[in-house]
């Protein structure tokens, strides 16, 4: 039997649902009335790279509501440890010997919206050198000795 682009598209669906389920508590994944609106989060998911929970509307996967405030959240664990949740595979971006600061700090964001972006990978900012000026001075490297992969462009 031949598969479809769109019989894949549902495989996918059904394991991202089926994998996503495992690593919260369930009940926790559940699409949150009210947390997107016209009045609050309009553009939430409208950008081209949308990160999954947001995609579907399972806010509640990183977030959790404070009891008591109308709009109080908290992250559902450490910033680092709630990404390594479902991107487990970035953890052995930890045993490199030489780490880039944000990495070493366990701050995903720095580099990565963890909501949406106009950019692969959700990066706050282009590729290459785009995402490094992002938080660097380029006259940072404009010295006559440039790291090579600074140098090519390819940071």
């Amino acid at each position: 039997m031949k598969t479809t682009h769109t019989n894949m598209l549902q495989v996918l669906t059904l394991v991202f649902a089926f994998v996503a389920g495992i690593m919260v508590t369930p009940g926790l994944a559940q699409p949150q009335d009210g947390c997107v609106t016209s009045k609050c989060h309009a553009d939430m998911g409208t950008k081209a790279y949308v990160h999954g929970p947001v995609g579907v509307g399972a806010c509640s996967i990183c977030h959790r509501s404070v009891e008591g405030e109308d709009h109080g959240f908290t992250l559902a664990a450490e910033e680092q440890e709630l990404c390594f949740a479902c991107h487990e595979e970035s953890r052995d971006l930890m045993l490199r010997e030489h780490l880039h600061t944000p990495v070493a700090e366990g701050s995903c964001v720095s580099c990565h919206d963890p909501h949406q972006s106009d950019y692969r990978f959700t990066l706050k900012g282009g590729q290459g050198v785009d995402l490094c000026f992002v938080c660097h001075d380029s006259e940072e490297f404009a010295g006559d000795h440039v790291h090579g992969p600074v140098a090519a462009g390819d940071c």
